[in-house]
């Protein structure tokens, strides 16, 4: 069994040798996906601003960083599994760096009114409709959008 000590001894051995910036981007990629700002921001603290350009733009030749590919994975994952509206959705884009021109497009295809309707009405379910106008607000939903759920839910009852 190896305590902490050996433990410690072998990661200084293993850190004391200078990775490259392509593999450095590497390992973090193959943890999780990146924007290319976010791979910047977390490259640049070691690296130079050359070294970091050449290692983004090898990463997007071999598209190993891939902005629609992440922009679509983060619209699918905050729109059908936590159920974010389309504001919400846009904002948490836009504060990891990917582009208008890159996001606009795939959210308009993926996440329509129709859709944003559907995740409403299933959040709705749980909250009493006095408070549900607040609650969707909060989560990034158009009001236009909220303001049809309200209607149907109350021609229903």
């Amino acid at each position: 069994m190896i305590n902490s000590s050996e433990r410690k001894r072998k990661k200084k051995a293993r850190s004391s040798k200078p990775i490259s910036c392509f593999n450095y981007a590497l390992r973090l990629l193959s943890r999780r996906d990146y924007s290319v700002k976010e791979l910047e921001q977390k490259l640049i603290k070691k690296y130079s601003e050359e070294e970091v350009k050449n290692t983004i733009n090898k990463l997007t030749e071999r598209e190993l960083l891939n902005e629609r590919l992440y922009a679509e994975r983060l619209i699918k994952k905050y729109a059908f599994e936590k159920k974010y509206g389309y504001l919400k959705i846009k904002h948490l884009l836009i504060a990891k760096g990917i582009k208008h021109e890159v996001f606009e497009p795939l959210l308009s295809a993926i996440y329509d009114e129709d859709k944003e309707r559907e995740n409403a009405l299933l959040l709705s379910t749980k909250r009493p409709l006095d408070k549900l106008g607040g609650f969707l607000s909060s989560r990034g939903y158009r009001e236009f959008t909220v303001r049809k759920v309200l209607a149907e839910l109350k021609d229903r009852r």
